[in-house]
């Protein structure tokens, strides 16, 4: 088997006003794309008070068709009730694990709020195990509902896609969103292994701290000494002339890579007392200004790194605030859809209250109808005793041994009469031909005599024809005759009849049976006169 793909619809009343847009997205972006060559199928669901309703609008073990997908995708029932989305992703995985296939597929489109309390990853997680890929296609999911899903598709390799409600109504941009679903599906985009490792993380471990010792060790106080360092050369004496080699003291002013600590800050103030003239220099080899630049130079730099890196960590501390509000109004979200479900149980118990009256009642009628079950069962036996009175029961068992033992001494007075003419239909295995024996004119490759054997246990002239044996007569009567085996456990008598039709016609044979016997439906009882 090539590959086996599930469609798992949210109809719920999540999906209201949304069934649309699924509908889209089946008809005008799936069927055109998806090679409806392997197998497939279509499940839609919701629940009730709680209780799981899954429909399989196109069974896996049935040969459906693109015109089945189709027609199923555009008439989709209305939408109503919750979502147990992992109840049906349990059930639909149950389904494929004893599948024979190269490749097994999942594909959910929902509105994403699992309302029936499963666990979406749980059961994705088992899924994982069973080599089953789980796709998601989201219909306006809220941000919680679109983590929970994307962490579930990466368990399996699968990929999941959200259609925002700013773009429900843009066909080119859902186009685009669900482009990854379409690759998926003809096995061009495989999601990565382990996307877990997100850019949010980082911020947790930068630094919380960092930032207040920029703000507490920001440098004020460096600013006079720097200042000082720099005006010294005008007070000192003049220093010994120095050779142009030893103005390298400039070097320690290149720009280092700043960090947010302490040490930067120090590094700068030696850089600038490096900056400053020593008690052997000349004062003309000294350039005040430059130093002083360069010294401002790092100080910006540095000023500016910590700016930067405040402005990330305020800025990550926001989406952290952002992220916390979206989580309590989940939670509020959630506890509203828990004192729904409180009163739907409410509605719930009223009515089994209803219905446990509605049985007391049935249960009253029950038990008035066994108060007259004896009276019943009394009047049928005495209609059971009537009817063995009237009628003779046949036992089946020794009506099959009469008629084989009158089928051997036919057959014995047939060969003698007929010698080696006589083909015996039922030898080996009963046959209803319409007849037993045939007596075969080897010559001419020609049939003489069609014979049906009737035999009767005692001296009794009544037998039977069923329904094919007596449109055997008809249609062969001059050459259809019957032979009737009395008395077959005792002093055998053969009576022919060579022309049912004829014998009819003069009185020798009439409809009817002599006594009472029960007629199966078809057969025909006469009685030879």
């Amino acid at each position: 088997m090539k590959q086996v793909t599930d469609f798992l619809i949210d109809i719920s009343d999540k999906m209201d006003k949304k069934l649309s847009i699924t509908q889209r997205i089946l008809t005008d972006e799936i069927a055109p794309n998806f090679d409806f060559s392997g197998v497939f199928g279509m499940r839609i669901f919701k629940s009730v008070c709680g209780s799981p309703i899954i429909i399989k609008s196109l069974d896996l073990a049935e040969p459906n068709t693109k015109a089945d997908f189709i027609k199923k995708a555009t008439s989709l029932p209305l939408a109503s009730g919750g979502a147990p989305v992992a109840a049906t992703v349990k059930e639909s995985m149950e389904s494929l694990k004893s599948m024979d296939a190269e490749g097994k597929r999942i594909v959910v489109i929902t509105a994403g709020e699992d309302t029936d309390g499963g666990v979406l990853e749980y059961e994705v997680e088992k899924l994982a195990q069973q080599g089953i890929q789980v796709n998601i296609i989201g219909i306006a999911m809220r941000d919680s509902d679109l983590r929970s899903a994307q962490k579930s598709v990466e368990l399996t390799s699968g990929v999941c896609c959200n259609i925002p409600e700013d773009k429900l109504s843009d066909p080119f941009a859902i186009r685009e969103l669900v482009a990854p679903i379409i690759d998926a599906l003809n096995g061009k985009y495989v999601a990565p292994a382990a996307p877990k490792a997100e850019v949010k993380a980082e911020p947790k471990v930068e630094v919380k701290e960092e930032p207040k010792v920029v703000v507490k060790e920001e440098p004020v106080s460096e600013a006079p000494k720097m200042a000082a360092f720099v005006q010294q050369p005008k007070v000192n004496a003049q220093p010994a002339q120095q050779p142009k080699v030893e103005e390298k003291h400039e070097e320690p002013v290149k720009k280092p890579v700043v960090e947010i600590n302490n040490k930067n800050f120090a590094k700068v103030a030696e850089s600038v007392k490096a900056a400053s003239v020593p008690q052997n220099q000349n004062k003309e080899h000294f350039d005040a200004v430059s130093a002083l630049q360069n010294v401002n130079e790092d100080i910006e730099s540095l000023l500016k790194s910590n700016m930067e890196t405040l402005q990330r960590v305020l800025k990550e501390r926001e989406e952290l605030t952002k992220e916390n509000e979206q989580l309590r109004a989940a939670e509020k979200t959630n506890l509203e859809s828990i004192n729904q479900l409180q009163e739907t149980v409410k509605e719930a118990n009223e009515t089994i209250q209803q219905l446990k009256g509605v049985v007391s009642d049935k249960d009253e009628e029950i038990q008035a109808l066994e108060a007259n079950k004896n009276d019943l069962q009394v009047a049928i036996d005495q209609l059971k005793e009537r009817d063995r009175k009237v009628v003779i029961d046949l036992d089946a068992v020794a009506r099959q041994a009469v008629s084989a033992a009158s089928e051997k001494i036919l057959f014995d007075y047939l060969e003698k009469k007929y010698p080696n003419r006589v083909k015996w239909c039922n030898e080996k295995t009963k046959v209803t031909n319409g007849y037993d024996f045939e007596i075969v004119d080897y010559e001419n490759n020609t049939t003489e005599y069609y014979i049906a054997c009737k035999g009767a246990k005692d001296d009794s002239k009544t037998f039977f024809l069923t329904e094919k044996e007596w449109d055997m007569c008809l249609n062969n009567n001059r050459n259809y005759q019957v032979y009737l085996v009395r008395n077959v456990e005792d002093t055998p008598k053969i009576v022919l009849i060579d022309n049912l039709i004829g014998s009819l016609m003069n009185g020798k044979v009439r409809p009817g049976a002599s006594k009472n016997e029960k007629v199966k439906a078809g057969q025909v009882m006469l009685t030879v006169k």
